[in-house]
């Protein structure tokens, strides 16, 4: 158990000083990290009311429970292949490798959390504030910090189990539910089920006390209980073979993934009936499917964002809908800054981009397409369903549908444009050089932008400026492209 919590611990640090790609992004994270923990120190857990202590609460509830439902749509262990060769071989139990991953995480959150607190506590004494002992506070709510993070383990761990995934995911969709429910409901002041949502709101201060240092012993109960709750469903999930057979099956299909040589030998493997009924691998529009196969897998955690932004969309659409349209706009940008995590660039990170026969151009522009169709496909629907339910907005369906087109053509040429500049130009496509383009792209942009409004464009002119701009940012570096396109 030692060897491995000393791997863990070498592995992180030889990331930390050995990894090229986003090294500016791994030095500048943690601090942003801690930063937000000392801000949420300093402005909300220092404060005494019981406001906010119930607040919190809410915040703490809807944390774990999404928590819950995330960490069954996801991995919390190591799954890498030589993960799978290194550490499932180790004679040691499988309950005792999660405790080890699992004590290991908790202690790079209570380290940030213990020296965020300690920092506010100082920059509160030199700015002549009351002393409020906020590391001290820190030491109780490490046992919330360690609710959710265990919940989140409990969560992963289960998947190998079919029965215990099923508990677990209700659990955490109930509890979601009542805790939205209940909260939305005391907000409108109203009388609906007042016996769970007085219990939920009852809950709620007693766990936001507890994470604001305030000992009271509902709230204590609630937080061991449930820890000792998630340690049952690791330990009855870690038991037998299967959470280690899928964990391997999930590294087999990464390790596929990232072998240019399988991808390869399946490009040329012929005609091969598919479980979508279409041909396996077919030219250049065998991106397209692999993409469509990453789809397919992660499908439960798609269908429960999108269910989960619905509701988000309905909620805003009955109570504040001058705020959908920015709603909107989030969920936009997310295509624009998520563009270093694209197909495109996981494709040029593994080589297949370069070396794989076809047009680079047409794979380029295909990639980008298919990744922006979910997100714009979203907006549309949420809009839809805003319009059903009676949601008075500013955009006309025609002048909507007119806008997502412009943005969807103005965000491909965009993203296009910063891929040639930052890759093709000269093979270098880490994070740190990809968003400070896509911050200087953006400024230029902002500044068109600007100078249109400044003159006092229409609705129409604005779009035509900001697509004649996009399209332009292509034009200019098309030369670049052809020079690595073949056909």
């Amino acid at each position: 158990m030692i060897n491995l919590a000393v791997f863990l611990l070498k592995n992180s640090t030889k990331q930390w000083l050995t990894n090229k790609k986003g090294s500016k992004f791994i030095i500048i994270a943690p601090l942003l990290i801690l930063a937000l923990f000392t801000l949420l120190q300093m402005n909300v857990l220092s404060k005494p009311e019981e406001a906010t202590a119930q607040l919190v609460g809410w915040v703490v509830l809807v944390i774990l429970f999404v928590f819950i439902l995330f960490g069954l749509l996801s991995n919390r262990l190591p799954s890498r292949m030589e993960d799978v060769m290194w550490i499932y071989m180790l004679p040691m139990s499988m309950s005792r490798i999660v405790w080890t991953c699992l004590c290991w995480q908790l202690l790079l959150r209570s380290s940030f959390w213990l020296g965020s607190a300690l920092i506010a506590d100082t920059i509160r004494f030199l700015l002549g504030h009351t002393y409020e002992h906020l590391f001290f506070q820190a030491f109780m709510s490490l046992a919330v910090i360690s609710l959710l993070e265990v919940g989140l383990f409990a969560a992963s761990s289960s998947r190998g189990k079919w029965g215990v995934s099923i508990a677990v995911g209700m659990v955490g969709a109930i509890g979601l539910v009542l805790t939205a429910f209940s909260f939305f409901v005391t907000q409108m002041e109203k009388s609906l089920f007042p016996s769970i949502t007085a219990a939920m709101e009852l809950l709620a201060f007693y766990v936001g006390a507890f994470m604001m240092g305030k000992f009271h012993l509902e709230g204590f109960l609630f937080v061991v209980v449930f820890i000792v709750l998630a340690i049952v469903v690791i330990q009855a999930a870690a038991k037998g073979l299967e959470l280690k057979e899928k964990l391997t099956r999930e590294a087999d299909f990464w390790s596929s993934f990232s072998s240019f040589s399988s991808l390869a030998a399946a490009a040329k493997g012929g005609d091969q009936a598919s479980y979508w009924g279409g041909k396996a691998w077919t030219g250049v529009f065998s991106f397209v499917w692999f993409e469509w196969v990453l789809w397919r897998k992660h499908r439960s955690a798609l269908v429960f964002q999108f269910i989960a932004g619905a509701g988000l969309a309905i909620v805003m659409a009955i109570k504040w809908p001058s705020w959908l349209m920015i709603y909107f706009g989030i969920i936009l940008a997310s295509a624009l800054i998520g563009g270093f995590f694209s197909g495109l660039i996981r494709h040029a990170q593994s080589g297949d981009l370069l070396l794989l026969p076809g047009s680079r151009l047409k794979k380029i522009v295909l990639l980008e397409i298919v990744d922006l169709i979910p997100p714009f496909a979203t907006v549309w629907l949420y809009y839809s369903i805003s319009i059903a339910i009676g949601a008075n907005l500013s955009l006309k369906p025609i002048a909507f549908i007119g806008w997502l087109l412009v943005l969807i053509v103005a965000i491909a040429c965009f993203r296009i444009s910063l891929f040639v500049d930052v890759f093709l130009k000269n093979l270098d496509i880490s994070m740190g050089s990809y968003y400070k383009r896509l911050f200087i792209y953006s400024i230029a942009i902002a500044g068109i932008i600007f100078i249109l409004l400044f003159l006092d464009s229409t609705l129409i002119e604005l779009s035509i400026g900001m697509l004649v701009a996009a399209v332009m940012a292509t034009v200019i570096l098309y030369g670049v492209i052809r020079i690595y396109t073949y056909k």
